[in-house]
């Protein structure tokens, strides 16, 4: 599975953001001021793995709290 940015977005004017992928010049992975996005399913694969992990901490004894979305922010006994 591609775990490759597919576009970054950038640049929030109050409005929306600016947007580039590949067919917008070859330096567009190069940006720091913006953020990556990522293909639905790399993300879902991510996501997978994470409730993985999740479970097999939480079946060690520890408590994993997480945000909205399920990423993990502590891990706690």
């Amino acid at each position: 599975m591609n775990n490759e940015p597919v576009a970054i977005r950038y640049d929030f004017d109050g409005y929306g953001y600016q947007y580039m992928d590949s067919g917008s010049g070859s330096d567009w992975q190069t940006r720091v001021d913006g953020e990556f996005l990522y293909s639905e399913s790399f993300v879902h694969q991510l996501q997978a793995e994470l409730d993985a992990a999740r479970q097999v901490i939480e079946t060690r004894g520890y408590d994993v709290v997480t945000t909205a979305q399920g990423m993990i922010v502590r891990i706690a006994r």
